[in-house]
């Protein structure tokens, strides 16, 4: 997950916690979306936002539930699994496809070049360049 998306995650998690809606608009945002499935809607709004958080946590597992099941089904002659709503459709569409689970099993790396380590050390070293810069400031002042 990219740097921008982890952001951008954190920012609206602590926005929409600060910022509840009323309990008034609250149920009509429930009424409103009471005929349609809500848990769709909620992955179809999530994967607008974050895209990548999206494939990790839901395409990704969707993918491996299908390649998991498949390989159990053929094996046995009757197999019950439980699995949450969200991840139906996947399955399914996942089901008779070709996957390669080592690309599953792996974990990628994070090649990008901003890490929040480097942001905070970055942001370290302008604190103190401008605390001395400021200090020298007030000492040519007086």
């Amino acid at each position: 997950m990219p740097l921008w998306h982890k952001v951008k995650f954190l920012y609206s998690f602590v926005f929409q916690a600060v910022f509840l809606p009323s309990p008034e608009e609250l149920k009509k945002r429930l009424k409103a979306t009471n005929d349609v499935d809500m848990l769709t809607l909620v992955i179809q709004e999530f994967s607008k936002e974050f895209p990548s958080l999206m494939d990790t946590l839901v395409h990704e597992r969707d993918k491996y539930m299908a390649c998991t099941l498949s390989r159990v089904a053929s094996e046995h002659r009757s197999v019950v699994a439980v699995v949450g709503r969200g991840h139906l459709q996947g399955i399914k569409k996942n089901w008779n496809q070709p996957i390669k689970m080592q690309d599953l099993l792996e974990i990628p790396r994070n090649e990008s070049k901003y890490t929040v380590k480097y942001i905070l050390k970055s942001l370290m070293i302008a604190v103190v360049g401008i605390a001395v810069v400021y200090r020298f400031y007030l000492s040519t002042r007086s």
